[in-house]
C-alpha cells in the first residue's frame, strides 16, 4: 500500500513501520530528519546535497557522496482531538532510480534486520575475544552463506567496536566500585583518585 492521507495510526511508531514497509518494496533508503512529540519527517536518505567544508581547497574524497537533492518524503503528525497519528504531507516522486530487488534493500541502513538471537551471539564471542573472522564464520554457517546475512561485514565490525568502547568506559565506575567493597571490608585500605589536566585519571590503592 502507498502512504495516503487517509490512513491512520495508532502510535509514531506504526507510522514509522508502514513507511519502512513501503520504502523497502518501492527501493529506497529512508532517514529521519525531524522528530518531536507531534512531528516526525520521514525523507528519502538522498535528499539535499553534500557541501564542501573548506573553502579554497579542492574537494578530494575517495567516496563520492550519494546524496542528489531528492525530495521524496512523509511528515506525519499526531492529531491531538482524535488521537491518531496520519500523513500530513507526502512526496512520493524520487529524482533517481529506485532498488526494489530485495538483494539490495536488506542492505540499506532502514531495512537491515538485525536478529537479536544472533546479535546475541556475535556480542558473546566480542565479550570472549573471539577474531571478528571467526564471528563472521559462525554467522554465516547460521545463516547458511554469507549472501543470506541481513547485514554487513561492517555492521558486525561497529557492533563489536561499539560494544568494546562501551566496556572501556565502564571500566573505571567498576573499579572504583570493587574498590569501595575493599574499603567496606577493610578499614586500612585506602585509594586515591587523581585527574590531571588532560583528563587522565589516576588511581594509586594502598593499605
Amino acid at each position: 500500500m502507498v502512504p495516503n492521507d487517509e490512513l491512520r495510526f495508532n502510535s509514531s511508531d506504526e507510522a514509522k513501520e508502514f513507511y519502512y514497509k513501503y520504502a523497502s518494496k518501492a527501493g529506497f533508503d529512508v532517514s529521519i530528519t525531524k522528530s518531536h512529540k507531534t512531528v516526525i519527517e520521514l525523507n528519502c536518505n538522498k535528499q539535499g546535497h553534500w557541501d564542501f567544508y573548506k573553502p579554497g581547497e579542492d574537494r578530494v574524497r575517495e567516496k563520492m557522496s550519494m546524496r542528489c537533492g531528492c525530495m521524496a518524503f512523509v511528515k506525519v503528525k499526531w492529531n491531538i482531538k482524535k488521537g491518531y497519528w496520519f500523513f500530513e504531507r507526502i512526496r512520493l516522486e524520487h529524482s533517481h532510480p529506485l532498488h526494489p530487488s530485495p538483494s539490495l534493500t536488506q542492505y540499506m541502513k532502514a531495512h537491515k534486520e538485525k536478529d537479536p538471537t544472533i546479535m546475541g551471539i556475535v556480542d558473546q564471542m566480542q565479550r570472549c575475544d573471539v577474531p571478528l573472522n571467526a564471528t563472521v564464520n559462525v554467522s554465516s554457517d547460521i545463516y547458511g552463506g554469507r549472501q543470506n546475512f541481513t547485514f554487513t561485514e561492517i555492521d558486525l565490525k561497529n557492533r563489536i567496536a561499539a560494544a568494546a568502547k562501551a566496556e572501556r568506559e565502564n571500566d573505571i565506575p567498576k573499579l572504583l566500585e570493587f574498590f569501595s567493597e575493599m574499603k567496606a571490608q577493610n578499614e586500612y585500605f585506602y585509594y586515591e583518585v587523581q585527574v590531571d589536566n588532560e583528563n587522565i585519571i589516576r588511581i594509586r590503592p594502598w593499605l
